[in-house]
């Protein structure tokens, strides 16, 4: 199963060379604190990589149909596509300035902070209390 971000028309018609392609996981890198954020918060982390997923159709067929071995190392898995590094592509009609209140993100932010120091008092064999 091919899960690709927002999908557009290729402006060349061609396919883009160098897409990173990965199994069952997010094609690009996530936060590193992404195991401890709380849903909310990841999706704002995962929003913020969508011009990272925003792929062509071309690209998606392209995939596919370089990919179609039924015993490939693709055969039922989910496939996350990304753009190569440091080239964001945007979807038209799409607002890019959309960010949810700045308490959503504090509070994001300082639960990330929370999270980050318990877990690095317990790696130290400490306790938070």
């Amino acid at each position: 199963m091919l899960c690709p971000g927002p999908m557009i028309e290729a402006p060349n018609g061609e396919p883009t060379k160098g897409l990173r392609l990965s199994v069952d996981q997010w094609p690009v890198q996530p936060p590193r604190y992404a195991s401890l954020l709380p849903k909310a918060a990841l999706a704002f982390a995962f929003k913020q990589r969508v011009p990272e997923l925003t792929i062509s159709y071309e690209d998606a067929a392209d995939v596919i149909l370089s990919n179609l071995d039924r015993d490939g190392r693709f055969s039922r898995k989910r496939v996350g596509v990304a753009l190569p590094a440091k080239m964001p592509n945007f979807k038209a009609n799409v607002p890019r300035d959309y960010a949810p209140p700045y308490e959503v993100i504090r509070k994001c932010q300082l639960l990330a902070s929370d999270l980050l120091s318990a877990a690095a008092l317990r790696a130290d064999g400490r306790t938070s209390e």
